[in-house]
């Protein structure tokens, strides 16, 4: 993590963790609130949109809730239905701008000082 570009994740100049780097540190939440920290599933917002791929992602997330108690899921037959219906009938489908009505990046004068002091927060978190 190379400080200050908050706009990039694993992109130059930040770099994500290889097998050089274990061990990895850990996020407070994976440490004292979650059983394991692997990932159960990997899903991409990108293929969950797209109308060839986005019902089998969202069969990727129904496989993962099935095996926890008191959750009820529909079975896979019902998820293609189910993803057809809001994705693509929904009457915004593309909503990809969901801050448009807030205020442009622009606005956002952090001076150094204060980007520590966020930096720190975060790394805290």
């Amino acid at each position: 993590w190379m400080p200050y570009d908050f706009e990039r994740n694993g992109q130059w100049p930040f770099r994500f963790y290889n097998a050089s780097d274990e061990p990895w540190p850990q996020d407070y939440h994976c440490a004292m609130d979650i059983d394991s920290c692997y990932p159960k599933a990997i899903i991409s917002y990108e293929r969950l949109k797209d109308p060839i791929t986005g019902p089998h992602e969202l069969m990727k997330v129904a496989s993962v809730l099935r095996g926890i108690d008191n959750i009820t899921v529909m079975p896979d037959d019902g998820i293609d239905c189910i993803w057809h219906e809001t994705w693509v009938k929904n009457p915004h489908p593309n909503n990809d701008d969901r801050d448009k009505n807030g205020l442009p990046r622009t606005a956002y004068n952090f001076t150094l000082t204060q980007m520590y002091v966020i930096e720190e927060k975060l790394v805290e978190y």
